[in-house]
């Protein structure tokens, strides 16, 4: 017997809609981030992240351009060419993951189920019920 299930399939785009991403499946994790790195990238206090299997994430179309920050070695993320909207981080020690953004995507159904890099945070309040990790999350 065959499985006739469809694979779900997740489509996202920069915010000029020039860099188009399409992710299989379901996310490996979901989480906010609360690193310096992050946090100064985004000029945000905090990022939803959406970790995939490398495999199953690709840029289908678009120029991206390559930042490696000082404040974040080990990650290099990639943004439009053009807008300049952050659309996915590769991390160097991690090369089987790949993150992005649940803000590209229209379809996810974000449901983070954690905290990592506490201990950077700029709010100081608890949030919500959450795990929460002084680093990585384990994996």
């Amino acid at each position: 017997m065959s499985d006739s299930r469809k694979q779900t399939e997740y489509r996202g785009n920069c915010a000029c809609g020039k860099v188009q991403l399409l992710a299989k499946g379901d996310p490996m994790s979901q989480q906010y981030c609360h690193c310096n790195g992050c946090r100064q990238y985004h000029s945000a206090p905090f990022i939803g992240s959406l970790v995939f299997n490398s495999s199953n994430i690709e840029i289908v179309s678009g120029e991206t351009k390559c930042f490696k920050v000082n404040n974040t070695p080990g990650l290099t993320r990639l943004s439009c060419a053009t807008c300049r909207t952050p659309v996915m981080n590769l991390p160097v020690n991690f090369q089987q993951i790949r993150s992005t953004f649940p803000t590209l995507f229209k379809d996810v159904d974000f449901k983070p189920t954690m905290h990592i890099w506490w201990s950077h945070r700029t709010i100081k309040s608890e949030l919500d019920e959450l795990p929460k990790y002084d680093a990585w999350a384990p994996m």
